[in-house]
């Protein structure tokens, strides 16, 4: 079975937060993790698929974003630098989540172009086919 504090400490070590709360945090979000993992387990998948389930599924910016919100002091949030780190970091997700739109949206228009074409090819066999008849 794989390391989930492990695994959980090591995303989120760029919020430098104090022990016992880092402690607290990698306990909880380890438990998730293992639920995933069991989860996509008892769904037929491998042990190293499973993990990868688990360890992709979850949005490890998004939780950094908000637990350094979380556990900034009020009086940081506050303040105008404070303030402008929030709008940054909404800014970013907001980013992120634009970006994944995009692919999306591109993934769609290639299919749909895709699927065009073989429209068109299915046209032309036809045709040829039916001028041989």
């Amino acid at each position: 079975m794989p390391n989930w504090n492990h695994i959980v400490r090591e995303h989120l070590a760029v919020l430098r937060l104090p022990p016992e709360r880092e402690i607290e945090i990698v306990e909880e979000q380890a438990l998730h993790l293992e639920a995933a993992y069991e989860n996509a387990l008892a769904d037929g998948l491998s042990e190293a698929e499973a993990e990868a389930r688990a360890v992709q599924g979850y949005d490890w910016r998004l939780l950094e974003c908000e637990l350094s919100r979380a556990e900034q002091p009020l009086a940081a949030r506050r303040s105008p630098a404070g303030l402008q780190g929030q709008v940054l970091q909404q800014f970013d997700v907001g980013i992120q989540t634009a970006n994944r739109v995009a692919e999306a949206f591109v993934t769609g228009h290639k299919l749909a172009a895709t699927l065009q074409r073989e429209r068109q090819v299915k046209a032309i066999i036809n045709g040829a086919m039916m001028g041989l008849r």
